[in-house]
């Protein structure tokens, strides 16, 4: 996260933006399966979009925060956390059944 890449003048504006809505929101879908309090999550993922923008100006001379980054993380967390709730609705959770203990 912190590599030193010279600056790009062509292409799509906000090309940057959408790979940070893409990375967040994919980071949230991962965990909300793995981890049961996803709003604990999405909080946890947006404090660190924050301390990655932080620490990006501190540590890289060619690299500076950008709350408009940050808020591209954010909105990625939200679509993340939309699309889960619609996929919960869409693919009920499987009971998964006890396997009997042979004794």
């Amino acid at each position: 996260m912190l590599i030193e890449l010279a600056p790009k003048q062509a292409g799509w504006a906000y090309w940057d933006k959408l790979q940070h809505m893409l990375v967040f929101m994919m980071l949230l879908l991962l965990g909300a399966n793995a981890y049961l309090h996803k709003y604990y999550l999405a909080i946890g993922l947006m404090l660190y979009g924050a301390i990655i923008e932080v620490l990006q100006s501190m540590f890289t001379l060619t690299r500076h925060a950008s709350i408009d980054d940050w808020l591209a993380d954010v909105v990625g967390i939200c679509m993340g956390l939309l699309i889960f709730a619609l996929l919960q609705k869409i693919v009920p959770t499987i009971a998964y059944k006890q396997l009997p203990i042979k004794q």
